[in-house]
Formats: structure tokens, C-alpha cells, sequence
């Protein structure tokens, strides 16, 4: 599930947000409607100035639909595709009884749905001392692995480790507890504490999906309910 959020700022209704079940027809729609919104922009150039447009792109020659394709949809992280323009003169003046200078926008922002439903899942991801990272690349699916620190996720001064292990054919992955030392300058994992866990490498959601169960492990092994 995606969820298209539009936004015009000529517009006093402000902004609308449209569900979509797949990606393809989202992608058609955006593609559609930012085509048709550049040619109306430079079509009237009475009224319009100044057109810029801009979207998240991996590769600088990537058109609008690869790089819708080619996003890394994440729990907290979302595509960004805007184009600014400016009202000429006349035209702003004409709508606006006004001479000061208008930049105005149209912004789409393509949200992916996660079936994120724990309140103290989606407080511990909010927190800004959270963080979490993954070493793990697709290649590593297709044979046997051992990763220590495959993953973690760090919160003030505890936190989980993830270990990626196949092998024989047997999967021994699993979330270890971690802690901050005596120190005070680093993290020790506990290799007593931990749950297994396995990834689904068809699974197309993988990584949020290892996070939300890091998430959930970190909750119940340092008893933050």
C-alpha cells in the first residue's frame, strides 16, 4: 500500500492524499501528473516564470519513473518530488492585488504503508536517540554467512545486535541483547540473551521488517513497556 500526498500551494484547500494498492498505478499517476503540470507551467508563460522541478534520484540522468522504481521506501522515509515556479508580474498582481514576488509549489510525497501498528515500536523509532543500521546486502542470501553485527540499533545506552549465520544449510540468526560497558565507551553484547530471528529473502520488505523485530527484541529483553 502507498499513499500519494499532493500538495499546491495556489491551491486554499491545500493538500490531498490518495491511497494506492500497487505501485505501478501510482507510479503512472505521478508520471502523468507531472508531465501535464510542466506542460501547463511552460504552455502559459504569461502567467508562469521560472520552473524548476526536483525529486530524489540515485543516478543524475534517471527519469521520474526509475527513480520512483529504484527508491528505497523505508518506515520513516518517504519520495519527495516538487516543482517551483513563480508567478509573472502581471499574473501576480492580476490574482494577487500584489507586486511582492510569489514562488509557488506543487510537491508529491510517496508514502509506504508498513503494517507498524505497536505504540512502543513506532515511540522508540521516533526518539532521536535511536538508531539503526544494516550491513546486509542482498548478495549475501544466496550461499552460506556469518555477520556478526549483520545489524544493530542503538538507544541511549542499551541495544540489540543482529548476527546473519547460515550454514549447513541451517539458519542460526538471531537478535542479541547489548549494553554499554563499565566504561561508559562502547557497546557489549550478550550472547546468553537473544531471540531468533530469520530473514525472508523473498520477502521485498526485508530490512523494515528486521527492523521492526530488532525494534520489538530491544522492547522485551531491557523490559522498556
Amino acid at each position: 500500500m502507498y499513499y500519494l500526498h499532493i500538495y499546491n500551494s495556489e491551491k486554499e484547500e491545500g493538500s490531498i492524499v490518495l491511497p494506492f494498492e500497487d505501485m505501478q498505478p501510482m507510479i503512472n499517476f505521478v508520471v502523468d501528473q507531472y508531465q501535464k503540470t510542466i506542460k501547463r507551467l511552460k504552455t502559459n508563460n504569461k502567467k508562469y516564470q521560472k520552473i524548476t522541478s526536483i525529486w530524489d534520484k540515485n543516478k543524475y540522468d534517471e527519469t521520474l519513473e526509475e527513480s520512483i522504481k529504484n527508491f528505497e521506501f523505508g518506515i520513516f522515509c518517504s519520495m519527495e518530488i516538487t516543482i517551483c515556479y513563480e508567478l509573472t508580474p502581471e499574473y501576480n498582481e492580476e490574482k494577487h492585488s500584489e507586486k511582492t514576488k510569489r514562488t509557488e509549489v506543487i510537491h508529491w510525497e510517496i508514502i509506504k504503508n508498513y503494517p507498524l501498528k505497536e505504540k512502543e515500536i513506532v515511540n522508540l523509532m521516533m526518539n532521536p536517540d535511536y538508531e539503526f543500521e544494516c550491513n546486509i546486502s542482498e548478495e549475501m542470501f544466496s550461499g552460506e554467512v556469518t555477520l556478526p553485527g549483520a545489524a544493530y540499533i542503538w538507544f541511549e545506552d542499551i541495544g540489540v545486535e543482529f548476527e546473519f549465520c547460515i550454514e549447513n544449510g541451517e539458519n542460526y540468526s538471531a537478535i542479541y541483547r547489548m549494553d554499554m560497558n563499565k566504561a561508559g565507551d562502547d557497546f557489549e553484547t550478550d550472547h546468553d540473551e537473544f531471540y531468533h530471528y530469520e530473514i525472508d529473502p523473498t520477502d521485498p520488505e526485508w530490512k523494515a521488517n528486521l527492523e521492526i523485530e530488532m525494534c520489538r527484541v530491544l522492547i522485551l529483553l531491557h523490559d522498556l513497556k
